[in-house]
């Protein structure tokens, strides 16, 4: 049979303590299909009904996407996890990936005879064992929706005994700080001064630096626990990159003296370079703490960013002219661990203050811009709700 649909639905719990609340369910849901449009309409209708009912029945249980996921693992090794067959081994290392701890499997295989066969397995990541198997007889497409509705049914009965009950008002969304610098100068000047031979020499000189630290927080309290309806938990990640490139190249004219003959200016380039790549990547827990104040306004802040360990290589490369002839080029490579140039530009991250919409007081949103071209710029943007469980659905 060949597999045309994998989708994975995460309800997860990370296992990190709380002083206010437990490890609580938080729900995941990703989706990814071979095959036909039929196929893939009858899977999306599942996995679009299955993320439907959770919401509405466990308002207040955070819903993570893709992109929260792809934040905390690798692309690579998720794609690596999911490219193979599923089983439980397989699904529970996917949980384990990214802390989750019940991963919901939804797969659809058509058979030889163009039906569908549906299958749902719920995987506790903890001890690798099912603690829910449904499935269905193969149906046509025209089946396909009683199928859909039976195991919709089941699904949520089986789970009701691990979601029930499980809710806290707290504040979910995120926060980014994206920051950038970015340099890049030409400069022509008559050169080096005249020594020796050198003649009508002419340096062109080249600097491009570029450099990114991005931050992403994503409140996740249900499955982090929370110090307090206005200290939620967080995940961070943090991405951090540096490029600097200098080039010097000279244009000059070299006495040539051969043995035995007449001297003679000839055209040379004296060149150097040097190209530097530095790059490191982090990953953290930590608490964002929630600040509003009677007049109306609002602090956000975060409790400890994680700090990067970066990794750089620098090839250098330096051309020097000769007399009659130029020597061969000095090409040399070196790296190491958090250099001194990149250091300066670790700049992410900031405390953000704003004031409470009257009409909307349980959202809070906004972007801030900091810094300037010669110092670098930071956007940082935020959108943060509070979920009221009694106002979201009487839990």
């Amino acid at each position: 049979m060949r597999q045309l649909l994998l989708t994975a639905l995460i309800l997860g719990a990370f296992a990190v303590p709380s002083a206010a609340q437990g490890n609580l369910p938080s729900i995941f849901l990703f989706p990814s299909f071979q095959g036909g449009k039929a196929a893939e309409g009858a899977a999306s209708s599942l996995e679009n009904q299955l993320y439907t009912d959770l919401f509405n029945k466990y308002k207040c249980i955070d819903m993570m996407d893709r992109s929260n996921v792809e934040a905390l693992i690798e692309y690579q090794r998720m794609k690596d996890l999911l490219g193979g067959e599923p089983n439980e081994q397989l699904l529970s290392q996917l949980g384990g990936a990214i802390g989750a701890r019940y991963v919901i499997n939804v797969s659809v295989t058509q058979l030889p005879n163009g039906t569908f066969y549906m299958r749902v397995v719920v995987i506790d990541s903890a001890t690798a064992k099912p603690i829910s198997m449904r499935d269905a007889p193969p149906v046509s497409e025209a089946g396909a929706n009683a199928v859909i509705d039976s195991l919709r049914a089941q699904i949520l009965a089986d789970m009701a005994g691990r979601l029930d009950g499980k809710c806290d008002e707290h504040w979910t969304g995120s926060i980014t700080f994206n920051y950038k610098y970015e340099k890049n100068e030409t400069k022509t000047s008559s050169g080096i001064a005249s020594i020796a031979d050198y003649a009508n020499a002419r340096t062109t000189s080249e600097n491009d630096e570029k450099a990114s630290d991005q931050i992403t927080v994503t409140l996740q309290p249900m499955s982090l626990g929370m110090n307090g309806s206005l200290r939620p938990r967080a995940r961070i990640t943090r991405s951090f990159d540096y490029h600097r490139i200098v080039k010097y190249e000279t244009k000059m004219q070299v006495r040539c003296r051969p043995r035995g003959g007449n001297s003679y200016l000839r055209n040379t380039v004296d060149k150097r370079s040097e190209t530097m790549y530095e790059s490191g990547s982090a990953n953290a827990v930590t608490g964002v703490y929630i600040y509003i104040f009677e007049d109306g306004r609002y602090q956000v802040r975060i409790d400890k960013l994680p700090e990067v360990v970066t990794k750089w290589t620098r090839d250098d490369n330096e051309q020097r002219p000769g007399g009659c002839e130029d020597p061969p080029a000095v090409i040399s490579s070196s790296s190491g661990e958090n250099s001194v140039w990149a250091g300066s530009y670790k700049h992410a991250g900031a405390d953000i203050e704003g004031r409470v919409d009257p009409k909307h007081p349980d959202d809070l949103s906004g972007t801030l811009t900091l810094g300037n071209e010669s110092s670098g710029i930071q956007v940082v943007t935020w959108n943060l709700k509070r979920v009221r469980p009694k106002a979201r659905g009487g839990r």
